[in-house]
């Protein structure tokens, strides 16, 4: 995490075309939705097993997306198990969700894998990650194809975060 991406003064196109699709993601998520690029302490962890970490945090709400470039280098995976992330997302949302009357709201942690091909153990790998509904803690794992382009129009950035990326 040596670059600086809020110093970029490049176009969209240009950042495509220039930087791995993995940066680019993150610059975009900066860019339109708010994130910054920093790491609380409590979630380390994820910044050793990620490229980029991004967070939002409002004293409400807390997001964290992880990006693992595995377009630059294919062998990189996320490396933790699916306990240790739950772990993670249950310290971050007691030390930085807000309160709705008596409920504390979720945490949520987002895995994103940019790869040049997807394969199917890696889609298998990946959904172990997911946790949804039955707690309030959010977990997402999703791997993307970058040679793909129709990713960003299936992933319109809406609040419906994460999209269905097409089989």
């Amino acid at each position: 995490m040596t670059q600086d991406l809020n110093s970029s003064k490049e176009t969209e196109s240009q950042i495509h075309t220039t930087d791995s699709f993995a940066l680019y993601l993150a610059k975009l998520f900066i860019a339109k939705k708010g994130y910054s690029m920093t790491c609380v302490p409590e979630a380390e962890a994820l910044a050793a097993s990620c490229d980029y970490v991004l967070t939002l945090a409002d004293g409400m709400s807390f997001s964290m997306i992880c990006i693992v470039d595995a377009e630059k280098n294919p062998s990189r995976r996320f490396e933790l198990e699916r306990n240790q992330l739950i772990e993670i997302s249950k310290v971050c949302r007691e030390n930085y969700s807000g309160r709705i009357s008596a409920s504390k709201l979720p945490a949520q942690i987002e895995i994103i894998e940019v790869r040049k091909q997807v394969s199917p153990e890696d889609i298998k790998r990946l959904k172990l990650l997911q946790k949804r509904l039955s707690t309030p803690i959010l977990t997402y794992a999703i791997a993307i194809d970058a040679p793909q382009t129709d990713f960003f129009k299936q992933a319109d950035f809406s609040p419906r975060w994460p999209p269905k990326i097409p089989q």
